[in-house]
């Protein structure tokens, strides 16, 4: 089992996190992994939204006893506090 978690994060009018997440997508797919392996979440992002993303890709490997899994992350990074 295989499982890749593809998040891109870009600040408003910036393609370059978009570009990670189609290129990281498409490298994937001639390595051999299937299109429904591939979760990709982009866009503006908030913690509820990568909570519920990651909850469902947590449906995906629940039941796995081997496997593996990828998470790719382009975003910047902030922090407020």
């Amino acid at each position: 089992m295989k499982l890749a978690l593809l998040i891109a994060g870009p600040q408003a009018n910036e393609p370059a996190m978009y570009n990670d997440l189609v290129a990281m997508t498409q490298a994937l797919l001639s390595y051999g992994m299937s299109a429904d392996q591939v979760l990709s979440l982009h866009g503006r992002l908030d913690r509820n939204l990568v909570l519920a993303f990651l909850t469902a890709a947590h449906r995906h490997i629940v039941g796995w006893t081997e496997g593996s899994l990828l998470i790719h992350v382009s975003s910047h990074g902030f922090f407020t506090g």
